[in-house]
């Protein structure tokens, strides 16, 4: 959540394009028990990676801050993120765009409703502050509008530098002590990730937990 979460997170998601075919074979993974959804159920919302990989990993969860640095970690809280990535059998399964996402979906289990509360408000405030640190890139940002139950939020992040642009819909949601997040992303700025996909994937993962 905190602005070193968000960077890793869209690196995460851009890794499946730059990765050489034999890389991209040895990062298929099991994407574990069912607190996130599976490639086959993903790939419902999102064709082209029927047939791709789930790479999961894990990290620590840090406080959020709203002076844009990590706190501390936080103590019984565990996080799982997985990277969905199509199958790269051809030079146009490289592309990552807006037909064509990166998809990631992201659990974070606070130790009580009270800290996930608070991890998600401060979080909201931080990610839109924090993302804006690269001075040769202009950021936007739009707010994204969706209905779950609970406390939620979304945004539309686009990095425009000289040649390149990047789209990112990342959604936020919390339910007990869980908060979720979803992300989709394209490296061409020609046409963003669908926005009604992003939101159907946030809908997924959530009755996944």
């Amino acid at each position: 959540m905190t602005r070193h979460r968000l960077t890793r997170a869209l690196i995460a998601l851009a890794v499946p394009a730059l990765l050489v075919p034999a890389l991209a074979t040895s990062a298929t993974a099991d994407p574990g028990p069912s607190a996130t959804p599976t490639l086959a159920q993903v790939a419902e919302i999102y064709p082209h990676l029927d047939g791709g990989t789930a790479d999961a990993t894990h990290e620590k969860v840090y406080e959020p801050s709203k002076s844009c640095k990590d706190g501390d970690p936080i103590k019984g809280a565990s996080s799982k993120t997985v990277t969905y990535s199509a199958p790269m059998d051809s030079p146009s399964d490289y592309e990552v765009t807006g037909a064509k996402p990166s998809v990631a979906v992201s659990v974070v289990r606070l130790p009580s409703t009270k800290v996930a509360r608070d991890y998600l408000a401060v979080g909201r405030v931080e990610t839109k502050k924090c993302t804006d640190d690269d001075p040769h890139s202009k950021l936007t940002v739009t707010t994204i509008p969706f209905r779950v139950d609970g406390q939620h939020w979304g945004y539309r992040f686009r990095w425009t530098t000289k040649g390149s642009i990047t789209i990112v819909n990342a959604l936020f949601a919390r339910t007990g002590r869980t908060v979720v997040s979803v992300m989709s992303m394209s490296l061409e700025g020609r046409k963003a990730p669908s926005t009604p996909k992003t939101i159907d994937l946030m809908r997924l993962a959530l009755r996944t937990l």
